[in-house]
């Protein structure tokens, strides 16, 4: 729920003023708090908040006071500038911070250099996907998709690295609870918008926001299992409760990042197009601890049409491209896909492991049918080595459908 805070009226900005500083046994003098309250957003309990934040982290807080002076005299008038002034001092920080610092953490020296990594570039790659999540991510994933390309160390981001740059955000940040162990996400609108316009709506980095969706999407695939399952093969077997938990929220949110990455590719062979990922949905769904999973998917069925119908053609040019199609013959099949998945939701739901069987009933003309008939015949030629028995049993849910014409 998103709780609005009204601007702040009367004595009420130096009464916040007060009662932040005294949690952390601060005061400003009569002089300083003046200075801050002429401020124009001052009103703003989020300004505030974040102006005493950057005072508490970098000021002096001695008896002359001159620093602290500085600090106040130096804060932009308004909120989204502060904003990029705290993002400008975190990438300083971490710059500064992973230049002394090896991989390893050891300090590296002029006779032994250390391999260095980039502070501002895991400063810009982290927040801006946490600002593209969904709903946050797991620490641990996100770690793993921070960490440098070709880091001989690991394959997560160093915790002394995200150590640094998680305390200089982390009054913008939130964890959530017991159940959900372990998910960040950004809890201020403002400062999320700041991450976006700061990283990915410059017009030199246009692409930037879909490549951090595209990894969102890949990696989520990846983990989720969504992309090596085949029909008709368990799912999530021998996973505890919670690992089968943090499966299930990347696979249910593949579709939505893969949207917003205008990744055709995907879309058709992963996920809104495959039905493999419509047969894990249906098997998902029918237990009680994960919901229906199905009506989740017929709203990114039609979230995907609304965005391709209503794109631009100079945005779709090069994903059409790469994927070798038309965004009319993609508006029908996932017209397609929806009419089948919406129609026979409930059978899907009693009978997960029909899918195939269903989808080859379809008209012929359709993608479910032309699909589900194209898997089939490409499981035949890869089982031509079995005895004829196990052939048998392996398409036995496909054989009795109400289609005369169709041998299988």
């Amino acid at each position: 729920p998103v709780i609005p805070v009204e601007n702040l009226v009367g004595q009420q900005s130096e009464m916040v003023v007060q009662s932040l500083l005294k949690k952390h046994s601060k005061h400003l003098t009569d002089d300083q708090l003046r200075l801050l309250l002429k401020k124009k957003d001052h009103t703003s309990a989020l300004y505030l908040w974040s102006t005493l934040e950057e005072l508490r982290l970098g000021g002096d807080f001695g008896l002359d006071g001159q620093l602290i002076n500085q600090m106040i005299a130096g804060f932009p008038e308004e909120l989204e500038t502060l904003f990029v002034q705290v993002l400008d001092r975190i990438e300083r920080e971490v710059e500064h911070f992973c230049g002394e610092h090896s991989y390893n953490g050891k300090v590296s020296t002029s006779e032994h250099p250390a391999e260095k990594i980039s502070g501002q570039s895991v400063v810009q790659h982290a927040l801006s996907l946490l600002a593209c999540s969904r709903n946050g991510l797991y620490e641990h994933d996100l770690l793993q998709m921070v960490c440098p390309p070709g880091w001989p160390h690991g394959n997560t981001l160093p915790t002394i690295i995200w150590s640094r740059i998680y305390h200089a955000v982390e009054m913008y940040l939130r964890t959530r609870s017991k159940q959900d162990h372990g998910i960040i996400s950004i809890s201020q609108r403002g400062f999320a918008r700041a991450v976006r316009q700061r990283y990915m709506d410059r017009k030199d980095n246009e692409n930037v926001r879909r490549s951090m969706y595209k990894q969102l999407a890949d990696f989520m695939l990846d983990f989720s299992g969504a992309k090596a399952y085949q029909h008709w093969c368990p799912v999530f077997k021998d996973f505890d409760a919670q690992f089968r938990r943090h499966a299930v929220t990347a696979f249910v949110d593949i579709p939505w990042y893969q949207i917003k990455a205008l990744d055709i590719i995907g879309m058709r062979d992963n996920t809104l197009g495959n039905l493999a990922y419509v047969e894990m949905c249906a098997r998902l769904s029918s237990t009680e601890q994960d919901g229906n999973l199905l009506a989740n998917l017929i709203h990114d069925y039609r979230v995907a049409l609304n965005v391709i119908k209503t794109a631009r053609y100079a945005d779709l040019a090069s994903p059409l491209k790469a994927a070798g199609t038309t965004r009319r013959e993609v508006l029908w099949w996932l017209r397609g896909m929806l009419d089948f998945i919406t129609q026979q939701q409930h059978n899907l739901l009693r009978a997960p492991l029909l899918t195939l069987q269903l989808a080859l009933q379809q008209l012929d003309p359709t993608a479910p049918h032309m699909w589900a008939k194209e898997v089939i015949l490409s499981e035949q030629l890869d089982s031509l080595n079995e005895n004829q028995e196990e052939r048998r049993k392996r398409f036995l849910n496909c054989r009795w459908v109400n289609k005369p014409g169709l041998k299988l």
